[in-house]
């Protein structure tokens, strides 16, 4: 029991000190030892106690110990999301956090300290430095998603962010396919260049970037004419995955393997860029013009597209040649001829394109593209045309 100065008991918890305050302090549910609650009153100071203690007894309190955002969004990533995601989704949770959150006011602020006008700061300067509304939707899924684990850890009571609809003021810009004249144009003019195979293979099989970039030679079967789906490669631009390595394969979008049937110009593709790969490196296995075998580059297994020494391929990488073949286009055929830069997902707008322009149905096309839903596919694209079973035929008729 704790006493006053003049040595009479005040209850358990209260005491008075020297200055003349009372003070109280008790154990809370979490087991914590609660700061000291301070008044001059000490009928005002009960008052106040018997508040903080229905708070506790009602489970309406919160931890004392309070991690700030930063430590939280590691413990978030790393502890809770672990293992229920993939390598290459939490890389790109971590690089969202750390362009918008981890050098912030807000990324030092403890948990129980937040605002909503904190959180509505953060996403108003993220929408006034023009992002796109996928990435402002990254931050508040982030940002949700925390909050949601902050309350079952009792670190807050409520997560009174998630009213919060942030919109972005930059427009989705409509990635046009390319016109068959635009599409034989490129091509003509892509001829000799190291990624030409890639560009034939792109048009014809509607791959992912990361898809085609993990294509194995094992996931082709030659005989039956058939592509098995089944990698992705990625690639970090800041930092590395659990590998070591800026680049990981992990498996592709949804739960089944997604099978292409390889047409003329695809099986055709496939055999040159085989024999590129064939002549890439000589016969002691090292890569022309380096010191080092072709195994240490193209260690996730026999990738199909490589680059000139041997390693993965990036998405930037094969933008920045497309940009190039594009630019020496207008060069040479302006002012009859001009095309806009594109990148990589073009070519699987133009290969869907070409596949309805020959009358391949949606739900083919859907199947192709690896979509979950055929509205994706109807939203996306023109209007349906006659089916056609025989999928293949109508394949070989885009090129």
């Amino acid at each position: 029991m704790g006493k006053d100065l003049k040595g009479n008991s005040l209850g358990k918890g209260f005491s008075q000190r020297k200055d003349g305050r009372y003070y109280y302090r008790y154990t809370n549910r979490f087991g914590e030892r609660t700061k000291p609650i301070y008044d001059t009153s000490l009928t005002r100071l009960k008052r106040r106690v018997k508040l903080e203690t229905s708070k506790n007894d009602l489970k309406l309190n919160s931890k004392n110990e309070q991690p700030t955002l930063n430590e939280f969004f590691d413990m978030w990533l790393n502890i809770y999301k672990k293992n229920t995601i993939k390598e290459t989704t939490m890389k790109s949770y971590e690089n969202v956090y750390n362009r918008h959150l981890y050098d912030t006011q807000l990324g030092k602020k403890q948990l129980d300290k937040i605002t909503v006008l904190d959180v509505k700061k953060t996403y108003n300067e993220i929408i006034d430095a023009d992002y796109s509304q996928s990435e402002l939707g990254y931050v508040k899924s982030i940002i949700d998603s925390m909050f949601d684990l902050a309350v079952a850890e009792n670190y807050v009571n409520t997560n009174q962010f998630k009213f919060l609809k942030p919109v972005s003021n930059k427009r989705k810009k409509k990635v046009e396919p390319l016109s068959k004249e635009e599409q034989d144009m490129f091509l003509s003019y892509a001829k000799g260049s190291y990624y030409y195979n890639l560009f034939i293979f792109l048009f014809n099989t509607g791959l992912r970037a990361g898809e085609v970039a993990g294509v194995l030679i094992d996931d082709i079967d030659l005989k039956n004419r058939v592509l098995h789906v089944k990698h992705n490669l990625q690639y970090s631009s800041s930092g590395t995955f659990s590998n070591g390595k800026r680049y990981i394969v992990t498996t592709t979008k949804g739960e089944d393997d997604r099978n292409i049937p390889l047409n003329d110009a695809a099986m055709k593709a496939i055999e040159l860029q085989l024999k590129f790969l064939n002549n890439l490196k000589n016969n002691e296995g090292y890569i022309f013009k380096t010191r080092h075998r072709y195994e240490e580059f193209n260690e996730f297994g026999n990738l199909l597209f490589v680059g000139a020494n041997g390693k993965p391929i990036s998405q930037a990488s094969i933008n920045t040649i497309a940009y190039d073949i594009v630019d020496k286009i207008n060069f040479f055929e302006e002012p009859n001829f001009h095309m806009n830069r594109f990148s990589l997902h073009v070519f699987r707008h133009t290969f869907a394109t070409r596949c309805l322009e020959q009358g391949i149905a949606y739900d083919v096309i859907r199947d192709l593209l690896g979509h979950d839903d055929i509205k994706l596919t109807m939203k996306t694209y023109a209007k349906t045309n006659p089916f056609n079973s025989d999928t293949i035929k109508n394949l070989n008729k885009i090129w």
